[in-house]
């Protein structure tokens, strides 16, 4: 008998592997749909724990940058904030806590709970979502100096929000306020010493006079005695020729802050904070000296003394920085009202 060939027709085996295989793949399909539809659930929450933490630090930001008013203040703040940019719905605490000195950072913590839609089918029907953020006020222990120091200088003390103060007085016994501060040359080198035409050239500042060199806190400085009316008033008329309302040069806020409107304002200078060597509020006599413990802001307003040049009026503006490079330190109201705020978390 002549053999004809192998037998080709399909056998039940056969048919049985192919229905195995077509159930695997449907299989293979339901999983593979499943863990896709999963994918577009975790997409979801992971954008919304996004926003959960992009609304917390911003809350804390915000809430920060009234701790030198009050936590009270720092609270309603942060939680306002919060309003704003979270969602309604969002489980929110805030705890004021502790960084560098005591109650000196704002903490949000949030909850949210985010609905699943295709995770169902795994029995998955919604994530809880939680964020924290922490930041924290800081103080500037090194001023930078480029004209905006002033060679005056103010004893530690609770100053109100757009008051004016006496930031120096001539004839008194002692002369209250002005510091020898050496100033930099022409090249930006500081000199170790101070002459008789750098406290007028201080109060100038550049171009045509020279920025004091820069301070930092728990420098000493020796006070400045003798009779300074002529060169006060004379730095301050070289210093500003046209004078602007302090209105255009700070906006004040119901924060208890002032958010500044022209930075480069001649009329907004920087005064070293004070106390005496013993840590107290005495000015001392000719020759005594005095340390730096934090920095404020002042804005002269015209003509930026009276008497003559016998005294220096200045606007107090408590104000909050970013982005200075100026080195920081703890915060304290008493000594140090420039600030920023940092997330520290």
């Amino acid at each position: 008998m002549i053999d004809s060939g192998p037998n080709y027709a399909p056998s039940a085996e056969r048919s049985a592997q192919r229905g195995q295989v077509l159930a695997l793949c449907a299989v293979f399909l339901v999983v593979l749909m499943g863990m896709a539809a999963a994918a577009i659930d975790v997409g979801s929450w992971y954008l919304a724990r996004r926003q959960v933490q992009s609304a917390a630090d911003s809350a804390a930001l915000a809430g920060a940058s009234q701790l030198a008013v009050s936590w009270s203040s720092a609270a309603s703040t942060a939680a306002s904030n919060y309003a704003t940019n979270g969602k309604s719905g969002d489980s929110v605490t805030y705890q004021n806590t502790t960084t560098l000195a005591s109650g000196d950072t704002v903490k949000v913590t949030a909850h949210r709970t985010a609905p699943g839609f295709f995770s169902r089918i795994f029995g998955i029907h919604s994530m809880n979502l939680t964020a924290t953020a922490s930041a924290t006020i800081k103080s500037y222990s090194k001023i930078v100096s480029t004209g905006q120091v002033m060679p005056w200088a103010v004893m530690k003390d609770s100053w109100q929000l757009g008051s004016q103060y006496s930031l120096y007085t001539d004839n008194t016994s002692p002369n209250n306020g002005a510091v020898n501060l050496p100033v930099k040359d022409s090249s930006g080198t500081c000199s170790t010493t101070t002459g008789a035409s750098d406290y007028n050239n201080a109060i100038v500042g550049p171009p045509t006079g020279l920025a004091a060199c820069d301070v930092y806190v728990n420098e000493v400085l020796t006070v400045k005695s003798g009779q300074n009316t002529g060169p006060t008033k004379q730095g301050i008329d070289s210093r500003i020729t046209s004078w602007d309302p302090i209105s255009s040069i700070v906006q004040f806020t119901s924060g208890g802050n002032a958010v500044i409107l022209k930075p480069d304002s001649k009329q907004l200078v920087i005064l070293p904070v004070v106390s005496d060597m013993s840590g107290g509020t005495t000015w001392p006599g000719g020759g005594g000296q005095v340390k730096i413990i934090g920095f404020a802001f002042f804005v002269l307003t015209s003509p930026g003394y009276a008497n003559g040049g016998k005294t220096v009026l200045g606007t107090f503006v408590g104000l909050q920085l970013t982005n200075t490079g100026w080195d920081t330190g703890a915060f304290d109201p008493h000594a140090n009202t420039a600030f920023t705020v940092e997330l520290t978390n």
